[in-house]
């Protein structure tokens, strides 16, 4: 045991010496204790090695250097400091204003794709390229001002409604009694399309891809200028119906001719294959391509009496060919067709006047001026008159003021283009079937082509019993005026402070604005 622990003492001794050796200043040449003892001093590792009799250090071998240890110094954490986004302002866009129109008859930049062809031909065949859209507005929150007294109550209405009773039943300018023989799109407006074609004259294409977009227009029409609902409805009957004889059996490129073969050949033929129960209205239509041999008619000497029974109104349209005019071919231009089947179905009549030739303006002067152009009947585009929107139906009793000399004062009237049940116009009747009618106008709706600086209200007197020359509205123009809006419309809304003595009566424009007119009507 004493001799186990004695040599666990001496190698634990020679281990502490040569640990010691290892760190120790090593000399070359110079003594040591044990050969093979290494030390390593310097970069140099030296052995020891027996050199005679003597142990003696080595000279040493150089030891490989270490690869230095690149340790990188730590990059400080960035600190994360919020940067803030930047506020983008937006380039704003520039304002695109409305093109003003200088007159009624300019092309229309915004047209519909569908009728830039029908007004680049109407501008070039008829003088005016007429309104192809409808421009929707609603009333505006402005009002007149609160120190404005104005009117609210009114005489009875009855007063206005003016009859006809002479000899035109079918055109007249009096309140209508809403017969029931008579077509009126307000109570019912189903409109039955009669596609027919000739021997000599065919087509193998669909009526409803041919005339459909004109047939919309007129629908779009009536119900846009309407207070009174409208909701009409078109049939069309899918094929041209053969009638089997040459177009020029039946002279149809003559307006005024005798309809009362063709009558009958159309009903014979078509009244087999379509159902008239409910229908009241027929438009015929012919081939699209025709052109002078296929003109509008209304001249039927005899109602259209179906097997379902009578068809109250009928109506031939007319071609619808884009090639240079010939005589009276207007169909082209659907406000022709709106002015013929719309309004004289409705029992419209024309209201226009007369022209001085040599002098390019309007005479100024009585009855001559006539309606100055003004409505849908005085020259196929725009609106209708109120009165004539009155007496066929389309507003109602309660949008007219009708008033007396007991009931003078100041009158709130709503633009008439802008739908909705409000008051529209100011009544007065006259002596011998005569009515005053103030109306106002703004360049919106069918009238958006209308010039700004023509709004305002609107005066004209009807005589209900004129049935000749186109005549029974006579526009009331005001001292000064010899300017024309487009296609022969005077100039003749009053604006604010304008004043005009109509039959004894003075009436002005005392507030005016998008909210229509305020019109002051006095005895003076």
């Amino acid at each position: 045991m004493r001799k186990a622990l004695a040599g666990l003492v001496a190698i634990l001794s020679l281990s502490l010496l040569t640990a010691q050796l290892s760190v120790a200043a090593v000399t070359p040449g110079t003594k040591c204790s044990k050969a093979g003892a290494t030390s390593t001093y310097n970069g140099k590792k030296y052995t020891c090695v027996k050199s005679g009799k003597k142990l003696v250090w080595n000279k040493g071998v150089a030891l490989p250097k270490p690869a230095p240890v690149n340790n990188p110094t730590p990059s400080p954490t960035p600190t994360q400091t919020a940067v803030p986004t930047p506020i983008t302002t937006p380039t704003p866009k520039p304002t695109i204003e409305p093109f003003t129109f200088k007159n009624l008859c300019e092309k229309d930049p915004d047209v519909p794709n569908e009728w830039k062809d029908v007004q680049e031909w109407s501008f070039r065949y008829m003088g005016c390229a007429r309104p192809y859209r409808y421009v929707s507005a609603k009333l505006t929150d402005k009002i007149p001002s609160p120190s404005t007294i104005i009117k609210q109550s009114f005489g009875s209405i009855e007063n206005c409604k003016i009859s006809y009773t002479g000899s035109w039943p079918h055109e007249n300018l009096g309140y209508q009694k809403f017969s029931q023989n008579r077509f009126r799109p307000t109570s019912s407006s189903v409109i039955q399309v009669i596609p027919i074609q000739f021997a000599n004259a065919r087509s193998s294409s669909n009526p409803k891809d041919d005339y459909g977009k004109y047939l919309d227009f007129i629908t779009e029409f009536i119900t846009n200028i309407s207070d009174v609902p409208v909701n009409p409805k078109v049939i069309f009957y899918p094929e041209y119906i053969d009638l089997a004889k040459n177009i020029e059996t039946y002279k149809l490129n003559d307006e005024h001719s005798d309809m009362t073969q063709f009558q009958s050949d159309v009903i014979a033929k078509s009244d087999p294959l379509i159902n008239f129960s409910g229908v009241d209205q027929i438009i015929i239509v012919g081939p699209p391509n025709l052109n002078g041999e296929f003109s509008y008619h209304m001249n039927w000497k005899q109602r259209w009496l179906t097997s379902e029974g009578l068809v109250k109104s009928a109506y031939q349209m007319g071609s619808i060919a884009l090639s240079p005019r010939i005589g009276n071919v207007w169909s082209p231009d659907p406000w022709v067709t709106v002015h013929e089947a719309i309004g004289h179905q409705l029992g419209m009549m024309d209201l226009l006047g007369n022209v001085d030739p040599r002098k390019n303006i309007w005479e100024y002067s009585g009855k001559d001026l006539g309606s100055g152009f003004w409505g849908q009947m005085s020259g196929a585009y725009g609106d209708f008159l109120i009165w004539q929107k009155w007496i066929t139906g389309m507003l109602f009793d309660e949008q007219i003021a009708c008033i007396s000399s007991q009931d003078m004062g100041n009158f709130w009237i709503r633009p008439q283009e802008i739908k909705g049940n409000f008051l529209k116009s100011v009544m007065v009747p006259l002596q011998d079937k005569r009515i005053i009618v103030i109306e106002s106008a703004r360049s919106t709706g069918y009238n958006y082509k209308m010039p700004k600086s023509a709004e305002g209200a609107l005066v004209y007197i009807v005589d209900v019993n004129e049935t000749k020359n186109d005549f029974g509205a006579y526009l009331q123009v005001p001292a000064g005026r010899t300017s024309t809006l487009g296609s022969n419309r005077i100039d003749a809304t009053l604006r604010v402070g304008d004043s005009i003595l109509v039959e004894g009566f003075k009436i002005t424009v005392i507030e005016s604005g998008d909210f229509g007119d305020v019109v002051k009507v006095e005895k003076p």
